[in-house]
């Protein structure tokens, strides 16, 4: 099962005009989001990062992969920080 989204309806003049694509992949590409059902705690990890004012334009989540567009908000941590804490989450 994969899921995905494209927002298009967000103001970008407030954000740095850097856009990060974020890949993460599952150990040894084995289908770990769908065997443990983690697709909501990606989506929470997504809350808090908006929580945080950054923007998610898209993104696509897969049985064994990640992918999202992640556009930092001005006073946001770095994206190294950000990811680091959507693969703990």
């Amino acid at each position: 099962m994969s899921t995905f989204r494209i927002i298009d309806d967000i103001e970008m003049t407030d954000a740095p005009q850097k856009i990060n694509l974020t890949p993460f992949t599952c150990y040894k590409w084995l289908p770990l989001f769908e065997k443990t059902n983690l697709f909501d705690d990606k989506y929470e990890w997504f809350d808090l990062l908006k929580k945080e004012e950054n923007f998610i334009i898209g993104y696509v989540i897969m049985p064994n992969h990640l992918h999202a567009l992640i556009r930092l908000g001005n006073h946001s941590r770095t994206i190294n920080r950000l990811i680091a804490e959507g693969k703990r989450f």
